[in-house]
């Protein structure tokens, strides 16, 4: 059981995809200092906020409140969420994202190369690194599968 996240940031707007490959896979339990929203897309989930459950089912918006333990568990194969909010240290964020997310006619902003670097490092498997610049030449696109 695996689950897969990628990151992105626009305009000080966050978005954190969770694809949960299998029903049963966990985003384990956490806190935020900041309310947030998480868009249910597809799928369904058991949210626990301070040992109380609840479960729901695409589409669905989750509100999630500040300083709150919470965690989400699969009830369904392929169960996508979206934690969506604004970034807060007070100043304007550079736009954040992966190569991939770009359409065909889009160019990908310098800040993208400097910025990306692979999934291992931002997705869960190494719980100290939550995104680190990318050690390749300015320019190059890392050639990793996202699948």
């Amino acid at each position: 059981m695996a689950i897969e996240i990628k990151f992105g940031c626009v305009a000080n707007v966050a978005s954190r995809m969770i694809h949960f490959e299998k029903a049963g896979d966990v985003e384990p339990s956490h806190t935020h200092s900041f309310d947030h929203l998480t868009l249910l897309a597809a799928g369904a989930v058991r949210c626990t906020v301070n040992n109380q459950v609840t479960e729901f089912r695409a589409p669905h918006m989750i509100f999630i409140a500040k300083e709150y333990m919470h965690s989400f568990e699969a009830l369904t194969d392929n169960t996508v969420a979206y934690c969506i909010h604004a970034m807060r240290i007070g100043e304007r964020v550079e736009d954040l994202a992966d190569p991939t997310m770009f359409p065909n006619g889009v160019p990908i902003p310098q800040s993208v190369f400097n910025w990306w670097s692979p999934p291992e490092n931002y997705n869960g498997s190494n719980k100290d690194v939550a995104a680190s610049p990318s050690t390749l030449p300015s320019g190059e696109i890392p050639q990793t599968s996202f699948t």
